[in-house]
């Protein structure tokens, strides 16, 4: 049986209250003596002459909490690790290209990844083992299997990170060293592009309808991911293809299905809108809580293209739901700007912020003198039982209903029916009043920024809603003011409380530029078109 962690003093060692990053700042007041990524650490682990633990993550990371209170909150395993290891925290965000690295690597020694991840490296950097979460007992195992080898096998275990180090040089370039992809595009071959494009255009069809989830919508099986991506693809391959197709229609159902199917379930926060990171089961029904700004920027783009393609109504709901959710919350109402991720637990639980008990709905509705009919219709409507559907006989609010009603009615209802709006209105106000909110982590990153941008701006050309176009504006100014340089032409990455921090990434230089485009044609003045434009043509040729 895991014995009970028991929780340490800060170490003396611990770096990280020096930091900016939210997830680093978790780990301040670890009994482990967390460093930083820098050269510091790097010259530190040489002169002791150990190995390297490098532990990456991001604040909203569930499973990160759950390691952190087990095992690097807990002396023993804490005295393990200061005693034979120099630790290094990561936040993912903030290093993108070192997560990639060492994501890479872990894949490679173990064929898997996730986070948080655990990577041991030499003190030259070169991974030799890795893993996701551990348990404290197997953690523990593995840190005194690992000091064993590192003192009775020491060359074996540098031949390994040489060999890992060699493979991401060469197969990855991430270290730098790998050849340079050079394609000829000032002669192509029209006739050889247009049938290789074909193929690949039925290749995805075909693919895709054979992975189609025809029952609950989506492709593949649980853990579901909303494929924003991957509907968004299908949608222009159904705009391409002939109406004598059979497969045209075939790929609106799959569309549409799959966008009504998440929307009604938990994915989405029926109180207050906003999608959440992914969904445990194959209903769409229970997700992990957590809210991500890239995730609903994503699908933002994606609910207006299915609105644009179907007409369907309940898409804008969901559109405007959404947008109304990163207003209110995600925004930095000061500077302008969103902010990064809302974690999935509060009070030390997942979820907790979002569930209820039957017994606590109808008290509350009671309390506030709402008819015993509409209670009883609202527990009809988000299906709400006395066993739940979640832990602790709570209900995670959701429509997943049958199909002999159509959806966009169906959603409307929340809107036309007085007692039901009624009901929502109550329970919402009363969780953002009394509940504790998420931890919010409130870095504000160049790439999610641009993502935003991107989604609000298409918003407001769909929608004609002049606020999504002022708060896209807000966004792009607070880049241009905060995160960019207009005497070297760079980008920056994160912005939190004043600090400016890390080169952008290719990633930050994309989606800025995409951003942008997509708020010039929001524009309806041409001097701000052409603001927008020439930004994102500077950007461009610092890119380039």
């Amino acid at each position: 049986m895991e014995r009970e962690a028991h929780k340490g003093h800060r170490g003396e060692g611990n770096k990280l209250c020096e930091e900016k990053s939210p997830y680093l700042l978790q780990h301040k007041d670890n009994p482990v003596n967390w460093k930083a990524y820098n050269s510091e650490a790097f010259k530190l682990a040489e002169q002791k002459d150990v190995p390297i633990l490098i532990s990456i993550g991001y604040s909203t990371c569930h499973w990160c909490h759950v390691m952190e209170k087990e095992s690097f909150e807990d002396q023993e395993v804490a005295d393990a690790l200061n005693q034979d290891f120099v630790c290094i925290k990561v936040d993912r965000e903030e290093l993108p290209d070192v997560d990639a690295i060492y994501m890479t690597a872990a894949q490679a020694l173990e064929g898997g990844g996730g986070w948080p991840l655990n990577v041991f490296v030499t003190p030259q950097l070169h991974p030799f083992f890795a893993g996701t979460y551990w348990p404290k007992y197997h953690f523990l195992k593995i840190l005194g299997h690992l000091t064993h080898l590192w003192s009775t096998r020491r060359k074996q275990i540098e031949q390994t990170g040489a060999d890992i180090y060699s493979f991401l040089s060469t197969s990855s370039n991430v270290y730098g060293k790998g050849e340079r992809l050079t394609i000829n595009l000032e002669q192509p071959d029209q006739t050889a592009f247009t049938k290789q494009s074909n193929f690949l255009f039925q290749s995805t069809i075909t693919k895709s309808i054979k992975q189609y989830d025809k029952t609950f919508g989506g492709f593949g099986h649980p853990p579901k991911f909303p494929p924003s991506i991957k509907l968004q693809l299908l949608i222009r391959l159904h705009r391409r293809l002939d109406p004598s197709n059979p497969k045209k229609n075939e790929l609106l159902k799959i569309i549409s299905h799959s966008c009504e199917s998440m929307a009604r379930g938990g994915l989405f926060d029926h109180l207050g809108g906003g999608f959440a990171r992914y969904s445990t089961d194959e209903k769409w029904l229970i997700p992990h809580f957590e809210k991500m700004l890239y995730d609903n920027a994503l699908l933002i783009v994606l609910y207006l293209e299915a609105y644009q393609v179907t007409g369907n109504e309940m898409f804008r709901y969901v559109v405007e739901e959404t947008c109304n959710y990163v207003l209110r919350i995600m925004e930095n109402k000061q500077c302008g700007g969103f902010y990064s991720a809302e974690d999935a637990d509060s009070e030390g639980h997942e979820g907790k912020f979002y569930v209820w008990t039957r017994k606590e709905i109808e008290e509350l509705l009671d309390k506030n003198n709402i008819d015993h009919e509409h209670i009883a219709y609202f527990e009809q409507y988000f299906n709400v039982t006395d066993e739940g559907n979640f832990e602790n006989s709570t209900n995670h609010l959701n429509m997943i209903i049958d199909r002999k009603q159509p959806m966009n009615t169906k959603w409307s209802e929340k809107y036309d029916n007085e007692g039901l709006r009624k009901c929502i209105k109550v329970l919402f106000e009363h969780r953002e009043s009394n509940r504790i909110r998420p931890l919010k982590d409130d870095k504000q990153l160049a790439s999610l920024n641009g993502l935003m941008i991107k989604a609000l701006a298409f918003a407001y050309r769909v929608l004609r809603d002049v606020q999504y176009l002022n708060v896209a504006r807000k966004a792009a100014q607070f880049i241009q003011t905060y995160l960019y340089s207009s005497e070297t032409g760079r980008l920056k990455r994160r912005y939190r409380e004043g600090e400016v921090k890390y080169e952008g990434t290719l990633e930050d230089y994309s989606f800025v530029i995409y951003g942008l485009l997509e708020l010039s044609l929001a524009e309806d003045d041409a001097t701000a078109t052409n603001q927008w434009l020439t930004f994102a043509q500077k950007l461009q040729s610092k890119q380039d």
